[in-house]
């Protein structure tokens, strides 16, 4: 799980990732073509997915610190709407490529 958090991917969807018998190397190994057909995920999704792994992964104790700090809880409803998480980027990864403690926050 804490694999996928690194690369951006939701909680939710790590744990479908993993349901499929999924990880972080054989989706960076694997083709969208082989991940719809072999491992029955949604094109959209598997395409998604590999943009996602291509990223810098946050580092471990950015990543640490932020989800302790925020209780492994969304930083705005405090937990009020969602059990699970995301970490987001405040300024677009895509245009920054920021994945400092200042430029994430834990959302839902």
């Amino acid at each position: 799980m804490y694999n996928f958090i690194k690369y951006g991917i939701s909680q939710d969807l790590a744990t479908y990732l993993i349901s499929k018998g999924l990880n972080i190397t054989t989706l960076k190994n694997t083709s969208v073509k082989n991940l719809t057909n072999k491992y029955e995920l949604d094109k959209i999704v598997a395409e998604e997915v590999k943009k996602m792994i291509v990223r810098n992964p946050i580092d471990k104790i950015i990543l640490d610190d932020l989800l302790l700090n925020n209780n492994f809880t969304c930083c705005c409803c405090l937990g009020v709407k969602g059990l699970t998480y995301i970490v987001h980027h405040i300024e677009e990864y895509e245009n920054t490529q920021d994945n400092s403690y200042n430029n994430l926050a834990v959302l839902c």
